[in-house]
């Protein structure tokens, strides 16, 4: 009797301090089908009044910054007494709050689906050794949609051998330039913390999450439901915790592509999407590959926050995790990127060089020119600043170290990664087509070849570029013809750059550049956010050889 009364308390316990739950799997032979958590009236209202806190607090706490700056300037600083009395007439909302959360957890001991899932998590938790997918599943608990907060580690960045590469950073001032500087880096500080980061990375905001919370857990079904999805938790080398979906199709025919499925396309979202809606995983998997997704640091179930430091750890740890746990090897890998992704492909592309092969689709050259574009004229050099020091995201220079195949997709009418809305030419992705060029066959840039590239690039519909490179002369097959003729020379592994271009006349470098940008470049007619249609899904090949046009 006193044991289950001690069983009886933790469950209580357990069902005040436990995670939401979403929904319940079934698996009926090879099918999966689904049901929603029904929960109980306590905890219907129980919720709704924790949810209006939660909403109260991240408004407070998001506008809380500025209406501080505001308040100060124009009626100076509160006094002791002042902010006391405000506090005290809103004593009574943590116990308000504290009610509700212990009504809620009361609700959930009695709700039969609760004490499910507490059965299931309790078994996972006596589990030894590695919590795999198959524990997860003969445990039960791998059938349930549940907060990822409680979630087992399933892999852990220390487990794998690999090492990526570090290339050194020669920016680094003087001690007396740091000095003087001081000023300017805390106020960045301040701006990338309070705003910039909220800005940049809109997605990591709590209230934006809880928003969506319905629509998260609808999209996970799906990849759990249609492709048979494995979501796990991942410990990057910062302690963040990585929120991850994967698709494993090896084991299915693909009529076209038999060996399709053993290809693994790990995806990069954009700055406001998640793996689970507005996200990169549907056009692979349609496509018939093995799909990895994630969520940025602060997006959905993945702790910590979008800063570049943690962005770099969340992608070693994914990959880590496709090549020591999944069992892909790097010949197998892909990267597909979708806007602000970008910056963690090209920083994987650069770290593990033997990647397959990366697509950048809508994404950016570097960030300042991006950011700089939407603040006002008297704010540009804080921004600036700003960006050096805490989002220095230069997708440019770090795809320039990697050597393998890559495609850039760009929306013709993209208008968020455009410095000047009004002038479709400056979207950034073509200054990375040129810096990547430049950095690929830098013996073909010359004035004359560099004009003509800006000329093919200000083309927005297919019939106009054709009309340039036949005016140019482009040869299709003299064009291939020189690049394999080159690259067959070329003893080993292909490394960039290429010295090809010292025997061509400057009409032939134009030609030859011409028809590199129509390889590396798709033109998907459509503006930023709009799906990727699957046609523009297309894997290149070594040295970007693959381009045909009429």
């Amino acid at each position: 009797l006193p044991k289950a009364r001690i069983l009886n308390n933790m469950g209580l316990i357990q069902s005040i301090q436990g995670p939401p739950v979403y929904r319940f799997f079934l698996r009926n032979g090879g099918a999966i089908e689904g049901r929603p958590y029904v929960s109980n009236k306590m905890e219907d209202y129980s919720n709704k009044v924790l949810l209006f806190g939660y909403v109260a607090f991240h408004v407070l706490y998001n506008v809380f910054p500025l209406y501080a700056v505001y308040y100060i300037i124009r009626r100076g600083f509160p006094t002791v007494t002042g902010v006391m009395t405000t506090l005290s007439g809103y004593a009574f909302v943590p116990v308000v709050l504290s009610v509700a959360y212990i009504l809620r957890g009361i609700g959930r001991y009695s709700n039969p689906d609760y004490q499910i899932f507490l059965k299931a998590y309790n078994e996972a938790l006596k589990v030894k050794g590695k919590f795999t997918a198959e524990k997860a599943v003969s445990t039960g608990l791998g059938d349930i949609d549940f907060g990822f907060s409680h979630y087992p580690v399933r892999f852990v960045y220390s487990e794998s051998d690999l090492k990526p590469r570090v290339l050194s950073s020669s920016r680094r001032l003087p001690l007396t330039e740091q000095l003087l500087k001081i000023p300017t880096y805390f106020l960045s500080y301040i701006g990338a913390h309070a705003l910039g980061r909220r800005m940049i990375y809109p997605g990591s905001l709590s209230i934006i999450q809880k928003a969506m919370e319905t629509l998260l857990s609808e999209g996970r079904a799906k990849l759990v439901r249609k492709y048979g999805g494995d979501r796990a938790k991942l410990v990057a080398a910062d302690g963040n915790h990585i929120d991850t979906m994967f698709v494993d199709r090896r084991q299915v025919f693909h009529s076209t592509d038999p060996g399709r499925g053993r290809k693994l396309v790990i995806c990069c979202e954009g700055n406001a999407a998640f793996y689970e809606a507005f996200g990169a995983m549907n056009i692979p998997l349609e496509a018939g590959f093995s799909v990895l997704g994630w969520n940025h640091p602060g997006f959905a179930g993945s702790s910590g926050l979008p800063f570049p430091s943690q962005e770099n750890n969340a992608i070693d740890v994914v990959v880590r995790y496709a090549v020591s746990e999944l069992g892909f090897s790097f010949k197998d890998i892909i990267i597909y990127a979708w806007s602000i992704g970008g910056y963690t492909a090209s920083w994987a592309a650069m770290s593990y060089p033997d990647i397959s092969a990366i697509i950048l689709d809508a994404t950016f050259d570097e960030m300042k020119p991006l950011a700089v574009s939407r603040v006002h004229r008297w704010l540009r050099s804080l921004c600036e600043d700003m960006v050096e020091e805490h989002f220095e995201l230069n997708v440019a220079e770090q795809i320039s170290h990697y050597h393998g195949p890559v495609q850039l997709i760009r929306r013709v009418r993209d208008e968020m990664i455009c410095t000047n809305t009004q002038d479709l030419s400056s979207n950034r992705i073509n200054y990375l087509l040129v810096k990547l060029l430049l950095a690929r066959y830098p013996k073909l840039i010359t004035n004359d070849s560099l004009g003509s590239l800006w000329q093919w690039i200000k083309c927005y519909n297919y019939p106009d570029r054709a009309a340039l490179l036949r005016d140019k002369q482009v040869n299709l097959t003299w064009c291939k013809g020189i690049l394999n003729a080159y690259i067959r020379g070329v003893s080993g592994k292909l490394e960039y750059p290429l010295h090809i271009g010292d025997d061509l006349s400057s009409e032939q470098k134009s030609q030859l550049l011409l028809y590199l940008a129509e390889s590396y470049m798709e033109n998907f007619e459509a503006q930023h956010c709009a799906p990727l249609t699957r046609q523009y899904f297309k894997i290149p090949e070594e040295g970007n050889l693959s381009f045909q046009y009429s």
